[in-house]
């Protein structure tokens, strides 16, 4: 390659490497940005630098006249952004830069302070509102009341990437957790409380299940939770929902409900039971 040729080349690499960079480099405008100060512009937006590593971007808060900046502050990034799925907001005067992670409704909110001279970091807000949704429901398993899970089946929910939250593992939690509180509660002596305990474990089980908005074909139990823990996206193995079951036909019993004790032991059954009678 002669020295024309490599001067050509460099040209074109860098061009073509440039253009690259401007392509990746995103803007955001700052949503309801009236309370902020302007400073001669019209509008704010901010821009993100491309990253190409897990470190904060470089960017800017920018202020824009008829689509040209007239002036840019450095906006000190704490923690990277995904530029795809990123809004800024104005609010109660401060800067908030939202930022949600790909492929989950997790999010982080970092805010910042702009007096006109300097924007600031001032802290930084981790949330998921759909694992919130699982969180509130685990929670009703171990220590809520069968009207605080009507409450929560009545409300609406909205789940995003629901196969992060609506999955086997996170059942599984669910159950196991419920069943030890109740256990916890048998071995207390309070074998009613304990029977109450795994129902409404078991219920909102179920719940987690259908999460989406689906609803299950059968209404009484056990065969409602076996039904949905049987969906695609669970598919719980008997081999960990029949021991529960199991526990749960022991604590009913202990309570003296010995027709709904005996009901719930023949679904629990082992399969090789079944084949000997």
């Amino acid at each position: 390659m002669n020295a024309k040729s490599v001067a050509f080349f460099c040209v074109t690499a860098w061009t073509l490497l440039s253009s690259t960079v401007a392509l990746a480099d995103t803007t955001a405008d700052v949503i309801d940005s009236g309370p902020l100060k302007k400073n001669g512009a019209k509008q704010l937006n901010v821009l993100f630098e491309d990253s190409t590593d897990d470190k904060p971007q470089h960017a800017w808060l920018q202020g824009v006249s008829n689509e040209n900046v007239v002036w840019k502050k450095s906006l000190p990034l704490k923690f990277p952004v995904n530029t795809a799925k990123t809004d800024v907001i104005c609010r109660k005067g401060r800067i908030e830069v939202v930022s949600q992670y790909p492929g989950s409704a997790a999010y982080t909110n970092q805010t910042f302070t702009w007096d006109g001279e300097k924007v600031t970091f001032v802290s930084k807000k981790d949330g998921d509102p759909s694992q919130e949704q699982v969180d509130k429901l685990m929670k009703l398993a171990v220590s809520g009341t069968h009207q605080q899970l009507s409450d929560f089946a009545n409300d609406e929910h909205v789940i995003f990437y629901p196969g992060n939250y609506i999955n086997t593992d996170n059942v599984k939690a669910m159950l196991t957790a419920g069943r030890k509180k109740a256990l916890a509660l048998a071995s207390a002596h309070k074998a009613q409380q304990a029977a109450q305990r795994m129902e409404i474990c078991l219920d909102a089980s179920m719940e987690l299940c259908y999460l989406e908005g689906e609803e299950g074909e059968t209404k009484t139990a056990p065969a409602k939770w076996i039904e949905a823990w049987s969906e695609d996206r669970i598919a719980l193995p008997s081999t960990f929902w029949k021991p529960i079951l199991k526990d749960y036909s022991t604590l009913l019993k202990a309570s003296g409900k010995l027709k709904q004790a005996s009901a719930i032991a023949n679904a629990a059954k082992d399969d090789s039971s079944k084949k000997r009678n």
